[in-house]
């Protein structure tokens, strides 16, 4: 089953307007000090490197989750498929690295 506290965690960071969405825009946002680093579960394995290298250079979070880019795009509220999201808030990152934890 879904986590779907964690799917409404990630549309209540959006309507906050405390996320990034897009590879290259989340890219931007880890360089600039982003939390945590969302990456969808069927992203290209580039994209997951270029975005865990990032990662690992700028000391953010990096969180592979289970969910497709279409249910991450739902969940915040874009009609087509987010392949990567940059949280920025602090807050945020800490209750949607709890959830996905919990999920486990």
């Amino acid at each position: 089953m879904k986590n779907d506290k964690f799917l409404g965690m990630l549309g209540l960071c959006a309507r906050a307007r405390k996320l990034t969405a897009g590879s290259s825009l989340s890219c931007d946002a880890i360089a600039r000090g982003a939390y945590l680093a969302l990456v969808s579960s069927d992203s290209s394995d580039n994209t997951k490197k270029r975005i865990n290298d990032k990662c690992n250079f700028y000391g953010c979070r990096y969180l592979e989750a289970g969910f497709t880019s279409a249910e991450i795009g739902h969940a915040i509220g874009k009609s087509g498929e987010v392949a990567a999201i940059a949280v920025n808030d602090p807050n945020f990152a800490d209750a949607l690295v709890r959830l996905c934890e919990s999920e486990e």
